[in-house]
């Protein structure tokens, strides 16, 4: 028995390390989000500052409730380690509200994705440097040119600038493809359309779509595996705390 709890011990410290490692990384990643947002903020209405320093709090909360845990786990401290399974078990609860919202509202979310683009383009694509700043960039990384095609960049009656360009973003970079050339750039738009099989023919909205129903299984897979992970550091969290309430030590 003795032998069984100290492994037990060792399991909930290697884990609690393992957490500590995904806590550091979500901080990471925040703090990469607030370093590249120029890039994509302005495609959205939403505050992508708030998300990216959501990210790094939430990671800064599983560093902490990781710490809680080791500290537990070493002194053989039953209240830490209560304390750990408790916040562990509110972050499973909130994960799983959370991929549910996600389900029940993804139709919604797909939906608000052509209206924040639609609200940019042409519009205010050419009167805001910070947009058109990062509708490029998403036109150059998807590969893709409009919000369904290269005719979306057409002049509008009303815009600001009513001389309408199709930029360089859209060009098509590999040679091994139909319509590829070396001197596509931004042109007007009465030019670009002349010569469209230099572009990209899919629109950005597909192609965002697109990738995030590709890789949708990838980070259901990721939720799955780190949701089990949680139920295994629980498990073994309890199963320590009960061992401790029965002894005094713990060898």
């Amino acid at each position: 028995m003795e032998g069984g709890a100290k492994c037990v011990k060792y399991m909930v410290f290697i884990f609690n390390f393992l957490f500590f490692l995904t806590g550091c990384g979500l901080i990471g990643l925040g703090v990469w989000l607030n370093i590249e947002r120029d890039d994509w903020e302005g495609i959205s209405d939403y505050d992508y500052i708030s998300v990216a320093n959501v990210i790094i709090a939430a990671g800064a909360i599983i560093v902490i409730v990781a710490f809680l845990g080791c500290c537990g786990a070493i002194t053989e401290n039953r209240w830490m380690l209560l304390g750990f399974f408790i916040f562990l078990l509110i972050i499973f609860l909130l994960e799983i509200g959370a991929g549910i919202a996600a389900y029940v509202w993804r139709g919604e979310i797909e939906d608000e994705l052509r209206i924040q683009i639609e609200k940019r383009i042409p519009e205010r694509y050419y009167s805001e440097t910070g947009v058109s700043k990062a509708m490029n960039s998403i036109q150059k990384h998807f590969e893709c040119c409009g919000i369904d095609k290269i005719e979306d960049w057409a002049p509008q009656v009303g815009v600001n600038s009513n001389v309408g360009s199709v930029d360089g973003s859209c060009c098509k970079t590999d040679a091994s493809v139909s319509g590829y050339s070396s001197s596509c750039g931004k042109k007007l738009y009465s030019i670009a359309i002349a010569i469209k099989e230099q572009y990209y023919s899919k629109g950005c909205y597909t192609s965002i779509r697109d990738f995030l129903e590709d890789n949708l299984l990838y980070v259901g897979i990721c939720g799955i595996v780190f949701s089990i992970f949680q139920l295994i550091g629980m498990a073994f969290a309890m199963v320590l705390f009960c061992s401790i309430s029965k002894s005094s030590h713990v060898v």
